[in-house]
C-alpha cells in the first residue's frame, strides 16, 4: 500500500490521549491510548465471515473494489506481527502514520476526509506493550474508555461484551461514546474498539460513527456486532523472514 498523507490530531483522535498519568515502569512515553469506543461479546470467537476479495493492489484498485459492494481483506506488518482485518465496502485507505513506538492507518467513506468524516476504521498499534504485565487487553481498553469518557462526563456510556481471542491471543472488545462531544463540532460519537495483545506489541482495531449531538446517547448492541462481522476475518500473525506482501503465510492461516 503506498504512504498516505500525515495529518494533524484531532480533539477525540486515537492518538491524541497520551497516557502520561499512569506510571508504568519502562513504558511511560510509548504509552498511548488508541481509543474511539467500543462493544464486547463472549460470543465473538466463532464470528468469522470471509472477505469478498483479498488488497493486494495499489490504492486505486482497492477503493474501486470497496466501490463495487466488497469488503476489503488487508494484511498489514505493524512492529512484530502482520494484522489482518476487513474494512466495509465504500471505505478507502486516507491515511498511515508510523512514529517508530506507534502505528495507525485509517479508512474513512468514500467522499469524506480523515477530518471530517462519519464513519471510521482505524488500525493502530504500540510498540513493545506487552511487556508490560500492568496491561491486559481489559485494561487497554478500559484506559481508552476513560480518557474518551473526560470529553463528555454528562453523557458517556459503554458496554463490554467480554475476552476473545484472535489467533490465540488475548482479545478484548468494547463499546463506548459520548451523547455530546465537549469540542467543535458539536456531535456524538461511538466506537468499537478490539484491542489484541500480541507477543510483543498491542494492536487495536477500532470503528468509530459520528452523528448529531444527543443528551442521551444509545448504544444498540446487535448494530455493532454486526459491524464486527464484516470487519473479519481478523488474525494476528506472526512475520516470516523476507515474505512479500500479501503475507500468505497470514491470509491462508486458519
Amino acid at each position: 500500500m503506498a504512504d498516505l498523507p500525515h495529518r494533524k490530531q484531532s480533539p477525540l483522535n486515537p492518538l491524541k490521549i497520551k497516557m502520561q498519568e499512569h506510571k508504568f515502569p519502562t513504558h511511560e512515553k510509548k504509552l498511548i491510548a488508541i481509543a474511539r469506543h467500543a462493544l464486547l461479546t463472549t460470543a465473538l470467537a466463532s464470528v468469522f465471515l470471509p472477505a469478498s476479495s483479498l488488497a493486494q493492489a495499489p490504492e486505486g484498485s482497492i477503493s474501486d473494489l470497496a466501490k463495487q459492494g466488497n469488503s476489503v481483506t488487508v494484511a498489514t506488518p505493524v512492529y512484530s506481527q502482520i494484522v489482518m482485518f476487513s474494512y466495509p465496502p465504500g471505505f478507502k485507505p486516507a491515511f498511515a502514520k508510523n512514529t517508530g513506538t506507534s502505528y495507525m492507518q485509517e479508512y474513512v467513506l468514500e467522499g469524506e476526509t480523515v477530518e471530517k468524516w462519519t464513519q471510521m476504521v482505524t488500525l493502530s498499534g504500540v510498540k513493545g506493550l506487552s511487556i508490560n504485565q500492568a496491561f491486559t487487553p481489559r485494561s487497554f481498553v478500559e484506559f481508552v474508555a476513560s480518557g474518551f469518557r473526560s470529553a463528555c462526563p454528562s453523557s458517556f456510556a459503554a458496554r463490554s461484551f467480554g475476552t476473545l481471542k484472535i489467533s490465540g491471543h488475548d482479545a478484548f472488545v468494547a463499546l463506548f461514546g459520548c451523547g455530546t462531544v465537549s469540542a467543535e463540532p458539536a456531535r456524538s460519537e461511538i466506537a468499537m474498539v478490539l484491542a489484541v495483545k500480541g507477543v510483543h506489541d498491542y494492536y487495536t482495531i477500532q470503528w468509530a460513527e459520528r452523528a448529531a449531538p444527543s443528551s442521551s446517547l444509545i448504544l444498540d448492541g446487535e448494530k455493532w456486532i454486526e459491524r464486527l462481522k464484516v470487519l473479519n476475518p481478523i488474525k494476528v500473525c506472526d512475520r516470516v523472514p523476507n515474505e512479500p506482501a500479501p503475507y500468505p503465510s497470514c491470509i491462508n492461516q486458519k
